[in-house]
């Protein structure tokens, strides 16, 4: 009889587990989203670039050992590089980002829904350098100053 209790048990426990909904992304924590903008940063946590995005540190023990921790880093960046698998690998190293801001950087009004035909009319170019402008005053002047020029160029 005891030996019967237990296994419909145990066969109870394993029917809950199999049929359990298991969720490991970050979304799950977060509230639903009130906002398109909300959803849409959701979905990128969960299936996105963000999603597949892996961090590595390497650090020393001591001071005496960081010079080996910075070389056995490079040497596994070199490795992941090597691997089809990895899109992309950086180290810190931020030569690694140029290829992928050009990328980014030629196609950014083909991203943009916000950018309409109007975006290059005269009072478009107008609202866009003072927009710049604007930019260039304020915190993020360290972001948008490397690419202003080039962006303003683009714009004409």
């Amino acid at each position: 009889m005891r030996w019967g209790a237990w296994l419909l048990g145990v066969l109870v426990c394993g029917v809950i587990v199999a049929r359990a909904t298991i969720v490991t992304d970050i979304t799950a924590f977060l509230p639903g989203p009130a906002t398109r903008e909300q959803a849409m940063l959701a979905e990128q946590l969960r299936d996105g670039v963000a999603a597949r995005v892996i961090l590595v540190g390497v650090e020393a023990a001591s001071a005496d050992q960081a010079a080996a921790a910075a070389q056995r880093s490079q040497q596994i960046a070199a490795t992941l590089r090597a691997d089809p698998r990895f899109a992309f690998v950086a180290n810190g190293d931020p030569a690694m980002f140029l290829a992928e801001r050009e990328r980014l950087f030629d196609a950014r009004y083909l991203l943009s829904a916000q950018v309409s035909p109007q975006r290059f009319s005269v009072e478009g170019l107008r609202a866009a350098a003072a927009d710049l402008e604007a930019l260039l005053r304020s915190s993020a002047a360290p972001l948008v100053k490397p690419t202003a020029a080039r962006d303003l160029l683009a714009n004409c």
